[in-house]
């Protein structure tokens, strides 16, 4: 295989560029040697960076899932015992998990292995050194976490930019964040195999790709995607009365393009239905969804009311009180009043609910929350003992 070096020496500060050819099982050791060979300077004074870190010696060049763009940083200077121990110790306590990723690649058009690449924040050389390690997803998926030095452009307050890159393709994915290998042969919930990576919902219950796909599929059918304020339209855990859900929806790329665009759709919709400034389109053919915005309002005089909404989508004119396109106020005002009377909203969703009789226990069948019909507040155990059948 072939490997480009980029070699920094920083006692002289000339920098350099170099095709080395190794094996795939040649070790970092092995590239220090060629590299030493090519500067005339002990491999004992070189530092192989990559990933924003030093690699250990014996690392292996193969497992690094090298790309033929992807370079490594090989830095020329004067190592400490204190800098070897240092490594050394870093090693032993963050030994090296090659394949501990996954990510949804489109190109594939399925759930792949992936690698994690790291870049300076300022030019996107690769040749950074981060300052901290990352200690959850959070600091990879979010910016401006973890700081780095470049040996690019040695600007400040400079940070990593992480991406991540399927493994088969080479293509820049979304990352799985509870996508995982299953690292200590786990058996799913489901099927009870056990499989090469599950989806993990936090939970301890996983589940392999096929059950995952098959239960996804199933509860899009039947409606029975939920929304779960902040991770939005998701799915619960498979496993009886567990609560657990998928917080990242990256996920549900699984269902294929058609479905995923059928549940990016209802989701939509979903969340505007949630919103008192959420309307859909009451024209046939139309049927656009949206949050009203002032600038959706029609024009009128200073000394004039207009009740009417303008669709985003064909344009047309409907009310915004009643939302029909012949204005039914006034119709619909007894229906309105016998609903209030006769309904309530659950808390959880606000969803209107109608009681018809057994006790004061309800289970909303919009987002499954256990409220107290008497309290109109969550499910507590004092409702049972003081107004179950009230």
């Amino acid at each position: 295989m072939l490997v480009p070096v980029n070699i920094r020496d920083k006692a002289t500060g000339t920098k350099r560029n170099q095709i080395l050819e190794v094996s795939d099982t040649a070790t970092v050791t092995n590239l220090k040697e060629k590299i030493a060979e090519v500067i005339n300077l002990p491999k004992d004074n070189i530092k192989i960076v990559f990933g924003g870190h030093v690699l250990d010696p014996n690392a292996t060049l193969g497992g690094l899932l090298l790309g033929p763009s992807t370079s490594v940083l090989a830095l020329v200077a004067e190592t400490s015992s204190s800098a070897a121990q240092s490594s050394k110790t870093d090693a032993e306590r963050n030994p090296q998990n090659i394949g501990g990723f996954y990510v949804y690649c489109k190109q594939c058009n399925d759930v792949t292995r992936g690698k994690l690449r790291i870049c300076c924040s300022g030019c996107s050389s690769p040749d950074v050194i981060a300052k901290q390690e990352p200690t959850g997803w959070i600091d990879v998926l979010r910016s401006n976490r973890i700081p780095v030095f470049c040996e690019n452009c040695d600007a400040e307050n400079l940070y990593a930019r992480f991406t991540f890159k399927c493994v088969p393709c080479g293509e820049i994915c979304a990352a799985l964040s509870q996508t995982r290998g299953n690292w200590e042969s786990a058996e799913c919930v489901i099927c009870c195999d056990a499989p090469q990576f599950v989806f993990d919902f936090g939970c301890n219950h996983p589940s392999c790709k096929n059950c995952f796909t098959h239960y996804a599929e199933t509860q899009l059918k039947e409606a029975q995607f939920r929304f779960r304020p902040p991770f939005g339209y998701t799915l619960r855990c498979p496993a009886t009365e567990c609560d657990f859900c998928i917080t990242d929806v990256h996920h549900f790329r699984i269902l294929g393009p058609t479905q995923y665009a059928e549940y990016q759709r209802l989701a939509t919709e979903k969340l505007i239905a949630l919103d008192e400034s959420g309307y859909f389109c009451p024209f046939p053919g139309c049927g656009a969804s949206f949050l009203l915005d002032e600038n959706d309002l029609p024009e009128v005089e200073d000394d004039q009311i207009d009740d009417r909404i303008q669709c985003i989508e064909c344009r047309r004119l409907f009310c915004r009180n009643c939302r029909e396109a012949v204005c039914k106020c006034e119709t619909e005002d007894r229906t309105n009043s016998t609903i209030n009377l006769t309904t309530k909203k659950c808390p959880g969703c606000n969803v209107s609910t109608e009681r018809n009789g057994g006790c004061a226990h309800m289970t909303c069948t919009h987002c499954h929350l256990d409220w107290c019909w008497i309290c109109v507040t969550p499910w507590r155990e004092d409702c049972q003992w003081d107004h179950w059948f009230g």
